[in-house]
Parts: C-alpha cells; sequence; structure tokens
C-alpha cells in the first residue's frame, strides 16, 4: 500500500475522531416548529454551501464533495471524503417567554471515488441529515381548583442514505443522478402532569417509523462563457436539479402510560402501515467563476402543499432563494495562510412549509465562513449563519438561530500504483 493512502486514512480516522467527538450543551433542544411536517428540514449540509447561504447548484469544485447538485461531482479528479458536524442555538421567545436552545450534532459524511477523470465519471455515497425534531414546550393549565402541566416532547429525524455517479458528456455538459434511502424514526410524547396526588398523571409516546426511496438527477452547462465572450480564466454556469417524489411507508405506533400513587397501568395501539408522501424537489442555479472568485445564485422549490402525515398537519409549498460569493485571494504552497484561504458571504431568504393559523413562517438570513488549508490537500470549511424566523402574532414564536457547522474536507490519490523500479 502507497504512503498516499496510508496518509489518506491516517486522515480519515482522525477527521472521525475529532468531528464525533460529543459535546454537550445546556438547554438542549430545538424550535418548538419542529412539531409539524418533517421537523427543521437540512438543506445546509457542508460548511461551503452555509457560508455561502445555500448557494452553487451550478457549481463544479474540484475539492469539494457538493450535496446540491450530483452532476457537480463530475470535477473530482482525487478521492475526497467529508465529515461534519453542526451547532445549532435557538434563542426563541412568545409574547410572555424566552429560552436558549441549543445542541450540537451529526451533519453528514460522504467519499467520492473518481473513475475517470478524462470522462468526469465519480462515483459518490454518503449518509446525511434529511430533518430533524428536537423540542419541549410546557404548558401550565388551570381548570377550576385542578392544575396541572402539559408537556410536549419531540425527537428524532430523517436521515438519507445516498449512492450516486457523474459524468461529462462533451466539455461543456456534466451530468449526475443518485440514488436516495430515507429512513427515521419520529417520536413525539404528550404528557399531563398533576401538581396533587389524587389525579393520575399520564404520558402518550406517538411514535413514526419511516422508510422509502428516491432518486434525484442534476446538470451543470459551462457554455455560456464562450456566448459572451468572457476571458478564458473565466466561465458562466448554469445548474439545474430534481428530487423525484417518494413515498415513505409508516408506521404509526402509540404507547399511553399512566401512573397514580399506587397503580401504574399502559396500552399500545398499533396501526397498520400507511403511505407518507415526500414531494418532489426542484432548484436552479446560475454561476460565475475565476481563478479568485466565484459568484452564485439559486432558486429552490419542494412541493410540501402534497404532503401528509398521522397528525394531518397542513403544510405549504417551500420556496428558498440565496446568493453568495467565495474569494480566495491567493493560490500557492508558499503563499501566507490567509491568503490561500477562502473567504465566504451570503444571503438566503427561505418561506419555509411551516404555516400555522393562516400565518406563513419565513426565515431570512445572513452567511458568511472560511475553508482553512490543513494539511496537504485537506481543508476544514467554517460555515455561520444567522437568521431570523417566525412571530410572536397569533400565539406563535419568534426564532433567532445561530448555526455553526464545522466540515473537514480531505484529499489523496488513493487506489494509484506506484511505479515500480
Amino acid at each position: 500500500m502507497s504512503k498516499q493512502i496510508y496518509r489518506g486514512w491516517f486522515t480519515l480516522i482522525v477527521s472521525l475522531l475529532v468531528l464525533s467527538t460529543p459535546v454537550l450543551a445546556d438547554d438542549s433542544g430545538g424550535s418548538g416548529y419542529s412539531r409539524y411536517g418533517l421537523g427543521d428540514l437540512r438543506y445546509f449540509i457542508d460548511s461551503r454551501a452555509t457560508a455561502m447561504g445555500g448557494a452553487g447548484l451550478a457549481s463544479i469544485p474540484m475539492d469539494e464533495i457538493s450535496q446540491l447538485n450530483p452532476a457537480s461531482w463530475s470535477g473530482i479528479v482525487r478521492t475526497r471524503f467529508y465529515l461534519g458536524t453542526v451547532y445549532e442555538g435557538f434563542a426563541t421567545s412568545d409574547l410572555s417567554h424566552s429560552a436558549y436552545l441549543s445542541h450540537m450534532v451529526f451533519n453528514g459524511a460522504a467519499i467520492a471515488l473518481p473513475v475517470s477523470t478524462e470522462s468526469g465519471v465519480v462515483v459518490s455515497f454518503g449518509l446525511l441529515p434529511y430533518s430533524r425534531v428536537d423540542y419541549n414546550v410546557i404548558s401550565p393549565v388551570t381548570i377550576g381548583n385542578v392544575s396541572f402541566n402539559t408537556q410536549y416532547v419531540g425527537s428524532g429525524g430523517i436521515s438519507l442514505a445516498y449512492l450516486g455517479s457523474s459524468a461529462a458528456i462533451g466539455n461543456e455538459l456534466r451530468i449526475g443522478a443518485k440514488f436516495n434511502y430515507y429512513f427515521g424514526t419520529l417520536d413525539y410524547t404528550t404528557r399531563q402532569n398533576f401538581t396533587g396526588t389524587e389525579f393520575a398523571s399520564s404520558e402518550v409516546l406517538r411514535s413514526n417509523e419511516m422508510r422509502g426511496l428516491g432518486f434525484s438527477f442534476g446538470a451543470i452547462y459551462s457554455g455560456l462563457g464562450k456566448l459572451f465572450q468572457l476571458p478564458s480564466n473565466s466561465s458562466l454556469t448554469l445548474g439545474a436539479m430534481v428530487s423525484t417524489t417518494s413515498y415513505l411507508t409508516e408506521t404509526d405506533e402509540r404507547f399511553y402510560t399512566y401512573n397514580s400513587a399506587t397503580l401504574q397501568t399502559g396500552d399500545t395501539i398499533a396501526a397498520p402501515d400507511f403511505k407518507t408522501i415526500l414531494p418532489y424537489a426542484a432548484g436552479g442555479g446560475i454561476s460565475f467563476i475565476n481563478d479568485r472568485l466565484q459568484l452564485a445564485a439559486d432558486m429552490y422549490f419542494q412541493h410540501w402543499s402534497a404532503f401528509h402525515d398521522a397528525s394531518g398537519a397542513t403544510l405549504r409549498d417551500d420556496k428558498r432563494y440565496s446568493v453568495g460569493a467565495e474569494l480566495v485571494p491567493k493560490k500557492g504552497a508558499n503563499i501566507p495562510l490567509t491568503q490561500r484561504m477562502a473567504y465566504r458571504f451570503g444571503f438566503f431568504y427561505d418561506e419555509s412549509y411551516y404555516q400555522l393559523f393562516g400565518t406563513p413562517i419565513n426565515e431570512t438570513g445572513v452567511t458568511a465562513g472560511f475553508g482553512i488549508p490543513v494539511i496537504g490537500d485537506n481543508r476544514l470549511n467554517i460555515g455561520i449563519q444567522y437568521s431570523f424566523r417566525g412571530t410572536t402574532d397569533n400565539q406563535l414564536q419568534k426564532d433567532k438561530i445561530l448555526r455553526i457547522s464545522f466540515t473537514l474536507s480531505g484529499g489523496e490519490l488513493w487506489f494509484i500504483r506506484s511505479e515500480q523500479e
């Protein structure tokens, strides 16, 4: 085995140890909006996309495994991997209460293997978060002389495992496709806790297990530079992607528990399996790239008004708009680190799929971040997002969200034979 392979595996193992180390956060939790639909959706998987406002559908990075468009993998010429984690903090408030809730969680892992660099054939597989449910809400209730607390707790989420490939058709068109497997469990618990002992406390746990298949397709066209007679070191690209409608098999089980001072009883009800629609998504983008600068803008749509689940949640279509920029001042091994770093900025506006009591829940955010060279072709990407979501009208809540994502991306010439002397 060559030194490159040893070094690649060493880097991967160190990445796993560093980024999988659990981090504890006070007041662990998330937003109450994650009670609805499938929870908070994960649009920003890698830190590069986070820092650029989520834009990049038309980008073809050589040193990143972008999850925005599988056609972008065709630019990868080395075996690459990444592993990510994200810190999320929610400063949430309504008309009478406020709290800060936070957690740090896994944010995806992937590997890309070049098969033919001339034809842009790259195979990639990975495990990504798709959505997350995480909330803990307590509501005090008084009826006559009886007082009790109703507690709503949610946890779990949907994950996505994928296997895909890309290819180049000529010099200007790149395509990609991937097979997606969605799976996960969403747990919703409702508890009633009485202050006295004359009433029994109760708990209802609704556990939804989901699994299903889907596909994503993408294309990137890079011939616009010739049309507009751009310099040879610049390009103007168009990108598009679509994810098919998926039908998830859902298993709904409910567990009932009743506690009094002298007795505990329980019951379980399992409903027949049924299908949940995970709606199709489509997006398009444009990107300008030269030796030092990249500018990108995207639009994304997902047909969530077609979604239904066991709770009968009604959602609206999701529409997201993103713009971002990346600047690398200089390139070269002997250049100072601060000039070799990638500096990224972005902005996004999301008409999220949440709509409660006729009130749409929108999110607006600014982003920034860095790509820091580590050793060789390895890079630590840091993405920072600060956004506002929701309103305190109609007994709803307003969230101020801070997300800081860390992605360690590595690249090596794995599986390349050493020359024989």
